[in-house]
């Protein structure tokens, strides 16, 4: 299976990306929804996630990511170390999703933090979905709600968008509406099962 990797900063519509490949039928997860199932259901996971923060994080429901966020955000070196360890379970679960749909054509997976771990090479192209930066601080405040704080610091926390849009194969802007992102990614898909075809000789 071609799997693209989807990518982009914070707000920009990378979800929203994937939700429209999913919609059309083809294989497609989300790193973000792993991590919220781990946090959820992995009790090894969560008693070594707990242990590292010295403090209680597990409740009934699994992990309590709000505790979990501010502790990300004022210890940085607890952050490293959880991210180290959820990202190898990330990627394990990937590698089973992946030999789960082996035989499709196409699949797509979605990877907000793709070049901060270094992950492009695992795929076989990357898309990112980036926006004008004040569409994306427009949809943080005032549609996610998100304070001028907690924006800066997930900002910070990743690559710049320049930094990425170097990095990534294919840029796809989203500074307009859902239909013409819609519109830009379905021309995307043509092109890429077009040279998926035409190098399999289908066409």
């Amino acid at each position: 299976m071609y799997v693209v990797a989807i990518t982009g900063s914070i707000g920009t519509g990378k979800s929203s990306a994937l939700r429209y490949f999913k919609a059309l039928g083809y294989p497609s997860i989300s790193a973000d929804e792993i991590v919220h199932q781990l946090y959820q259901s992995d009790h090894k996971l969560q008693k070594d996630i707990e242990q590292l923060a010295k403090v209680p994080l597990i409740t009934d429901e699994g992990i309590d990511r709000q505790k979990l966020g501010k502790l990300f955000f004022s210890q940085e070196s607890f952050k490293k170390e959880v991210e180290q360890i959820v990202h190898q379970r990330v990627y394990e679960e990937i590698k089973l999703w992946r030999e789960k749909h082996d035989q499709q054509e196409l699949g797509f997976v979605e990877i907000p933090l793709l070049f901060e771990t270094n992950a492009q090479q695992q795929y076989d192209t990357t898309l990112m979905i980036a926006s004008d930066p004040k569409v994306q601080w427009k949809r943080l405040r005032y549609m996610r709600k998100m304070s001028v704080k907690e924006i800066n610091k997930r900002l910070a926390s990743q690559l710049s968008q320049q930094e990425k849009i170097k990095l990534a194969d294919t840029v796809i802007y989203n500074n307009s509406t859902k239909n013409r992102l819609e519109k830009l990614l379905n021309q995307y898909l043509q092109e890429v099962l077009r040279d998926l075809r035409k190098n399999e000789g289908l066409s």
